[in-house]
């Protein structure tokens, strides 16, 4: 049957469980779980391409690693509010999903929970929630609307990877940590907000987000990581508080792509730290590489005069 409604009862006994592979791989269309289930096991319905609805009971608490993993027909998922855990890659590859809708009792969802939805267009983060976990929202490439909620403190690595419809996101001012590769290929990102509080951006975070264009950066930041902003080519970082560019991307004479980044006062020490990529402006390196706190591949600090400094900020 194509059509199935999970038994209330099996032998007596309360169905509880359903279990891991239970509907994998199957051409069952429409599925209603029954009251009384709690758990929906590992891949309970991984495959089933056919899959167009799920019907979830109000005594559902967890939705373990991979559930719906694959299920290409599955366009619209309300979960009920006793659900607490959403597994990692649980709505994995569900190319059709549109829309899911998240309840405040849900405290975690796991990573690449919904990799590869490429139909996704917006979702909204309930308050429970304080990761964004690994590739959490990789490659869903219509996802055009995230809500993050102010309880939120990291993105991890990939959080929104390849999220390319995405053009603008507001970060709570929760957040602590934005990770390596984070919004790495997000072409279509224009604008972030860059809260106070934050302490560290990885490694790639907006690594080719060709279309961002200006980002504030808190003086109090502790590191930022390699290539953080490289092939940003249009981006002009600057300090929050003086205003001051601390990174500008521009373009050679000769049509190549160049970078150079002014780092006012990352260590509170006098003059700038000056990062090049590609021996780009060679006259200003120093031969002596700095602490690996850099927006690209080579970092070097120059003391400037007051003079060089003021033609350096007239000419970013």
């Amino acid at each position: 049957d194509k059509n199935v409604t999970t038994p209330y009862k099996f032998n007596g006994t309360v169905v509880t469980e359903i279990f891991g592979g239970a509907f994998a791989h199957t051409s069952v269309v429409s599925v209603s779980v029954s009251e009384g289930v709690t758990f929906i096991g590992e891949g309970a319905f991984t495959g089933s391409q056919l899959l167009e609805k799920i019907t979830l009971p109000s005594t559902v608490t967890e939705i373990n690693d991979g559930a719906f993993y694959g299920c290409s027909s599955l366009t619209s998922v309300t979960l009920p509010g006793s659900v607490e855990r959403l597994g990692s890659c649980a709505f994995a590859q569900c190319s059709a999903l549109n829309t899911i809708y998240l309840d405040n009792k849900l405290t975690e969802i796991g990573n690449s929970a919904f990799w590869g939805c490429t139909s996704l267009e917006s979702i909204d983060i309930p308050a429970g929630i304080t990761k964004i976990g690994y590739n959490l929202f990789g490659s869903c490439l219509s996802l055009i609307s995230v809500s993050l909620p102010d309880t939120v403190t990291e993105l991890d690595e990939r959080a929104f990877k390849e999220c390319t419809s995405l053009a603008y996101i507001t970060l709570p001012d929760s957040l602590l940590k934005i990770g390596n590769m984070a919004f790495l290929n997000c072409h279509s990102l224009r604008s972030v907000n860059i809260p106070d509080r934050l302490e560290s951006i990885g490694e790639k975070a907006f690594f080719m987000c060709e279309s961002l264009n200006e980002l504030e950066i808190p003086d109090g930041i502790i590191s930022v990581g390699g290539d953080a902003f490289s092939d940003c080519v249009s981006v002009t970082v600057r300090s929050t508080i003086s205003g001051k560019p601390l990174y500008k991307a521009v373009t050679a004479t000769d049509g190549s792509s160049a970078y150079n980044f002014i780092l006012r006062n990352i260590w509170d020490k006098g003059g700038f730290d000056f990062t090049a990529q590609d021996n780009y402006f060679p006259v200003l390196q120093d031969e002596n590489l700095q602490y690996a706190i850099a927006f690209s591949r080579l970092m070097y600090r120059v003391n400037l005069s007051a003079a060089a400094e003021e033609h350096y900020l007239d000419f970013l």
